[in-house]
């Protein structure tokens, strides 16, 4: 693992917690997020680490504060309509 690589999973993470990469249950993405931690400990980038930690504390403390709620809500029939071929689609 390169620093550009801890980097992006640094990134994905904090994606993740605010809840704008992954549609997950909260402790699945509790166990996702640890075992990232783990790994950039793994290959020596504590900073890293250190700051997934601080998010993961967080995001622990206030059951996924960050994340919205209405990425945790599947689309409804309407949104998925308007995206659809002949639907209302604002670019």
């Amino acid at each position: 693992m390169n620093k550009c690589e801890a980097d992006r999973i640094l990134k994905f993470c904090i994606r993740t917690i605010k809840g704008e990469a992954v549609l997950a249950p909260y402790s699945v993405i509790l166990s996702f997020l640890v075992s990232c931690k783990e790994k950039l400990e793994e290959n020596y980038y504590f900073t890293h680490a250190r700051i997934l930690e601080i998010w993961i504390h967080r995001f622990e403390t206030n059951k996924g504060f960050l994340r919205d709620k209405k990425a945790l809500q599947p689309p409804s029939a309407v949104d998925r309509e308007q995206s659809s071929w002949g639907g209302r689609n604002e670019f």
